[in-house]
């Protein structure tokens, strides 16, 4: 299977928790050999409020960090395995940090080929025939699957499907690799033992964790985005 032209391919690591804030600057990024000098000439702060939100750029990369939560992202293919070793840079930084849960989240738009492959996508993943009586042509807003992750770690894997809100004839995909930072005796593998919502216990060794997925899960967690992306384009094949 291959997917029609990506419009757009982003990552982002999640990280929940208390990784401080203030600490975090493209000088710092700069003085832990997480970015290069191009990468610090190029920085800005986006929004600076002391103590409650700091996002800055710094080429290719973005972070956002809040109380409790730690963004870093990039819209650069070609960047994504540095994107990994930021996240897990600043975790090393601070292993002292009590984290509740990461993600490690790709988003893609691709456009469908014509306004016929566009609308069997949506029709494909939510036949319309059950609604047309009560909606008439009605059309796909927004679709959330979630499903058990296929190792042993705590989590899920969630998918979001919609129309593209930036591209014209297009189709907004996001795969959120959800990890808890737990270890499961055993692979969830039915939905009814599923876990969609819930509060995580935060932790100090929870840290390790975190830095351990990114080392050994990163290239699988990419794989298995794009499988799922390529099944979303193929169901507008004719």
């Amino acid at each position: 299977m291959a997917l029609p032209p990506l419009a757009s391919d982003s990552v982002t690591v999640v990280l929940r928790g208390q990784v401080p804030i203030a600490d975090l600057s493209p000088r710092w990024l700069h003085d832990k050999g997480l970015i290069g000098d191009s990468e610090l000439a190029q920085a800005k702060h986006l929004l600076l409020l002391p103590g409650e939100v700091n996002n800055f750029s710094a080429d290719w990369l973005t972070v956002t960090a809040q109380s409790g939560t730690l963004q870093v992202s990039t819209d650069r293919e070609e960047e994504f395995e540095r994107l990994r070793d930021v996240a897990a840079g600043i975790l090393a930084a601070f292993p002292d940090a009590p984290l509740v849960a990461m993600g490690m989240n790709r988003a893609v738009h691709f456009v469908a080929p014509s306004r016929e492959a566009y609308h069997r996508i949506g029709d494909s993943l939510v036949p319309k025939q059950h609604w047309s009586e009560t909606l008439g042509d009605a059309a796909l807003k927004s679709l959330t699957l979630v499903g058990p992750r296929a190792d042993s770690y705590g989590g899920r894997v969630e998918v979001k499907i919609e129309p593209s809100n930036v591209f014209g004839m297009a189709v907004f995909v996001t795969c959120n690799d959800h990890y808890d930072l737990t270890l499961l005796d055993k692979p969830i593998v039915s939905r009814d033992d599923l876990k969609l919502d819930g509060a995580a216990e935060e932790g100090v060794e929870k840290n390790l964790q975190a830095l351990t997925i990114l080392n050994e899960e990163w290239g699988s967690s990419l794989a298995r985005s794009m499988t799922i992306f390529e099944q979303v384009g193929a169901l507008g094949l004719p």
